[in-house]
């Protein structure tokens, strides 16, 4: 299944009013379980390598605008720790890096 996965989750990218949005926070395990092949909208080279290391799969770095409709579901991947540059890190400190995902579902209005 293919994902969008983003690190930041703003309302400019929902592109109809109203709109109801689901946030769901899962955990890393359960992405790992999914096997999801990954479509990035993450802007920053040092986030991508740091994602792709907890995740084990390669995510591109993408600086481009994302809109969202209805129907669309999408990863956020938040960072939750000071901001360090990717190649600093000692492998320890990426396993440890805490970040938070959340699932997001961008929701018809009825």
């Amino acid at each position: 299944m293919k994902v969008i996965i983003c690190n930041a989750f703003s309302l400019n990218m929902l592109e109809t009013f109203p709109t109801t949005i689901k946030v769901t926070e899962v955990s890393e395990e359960w992405i790992k379980a999914q096997n999801f092949e990954f479509q990035s909208y993450i802007g920053h080279p040092s986030t991508t390598d740091l994602v792709s290391a907890r995740l084990g799969k390669q995510i591109a770095f993408n600086r481009t605008t994302l809109k969202l409709t209805p129907g669309t579901e999408i990863l956020v991947v938040q960072l939750m720790g000071d901001r360090k540059e990717f190649k600093e890190m000692t492998q320890q400190e990426i396993q440890q890096y805490p970040i938070k995902y959340f699932w997001i579902k961008v929701e018809a209005e009825k």
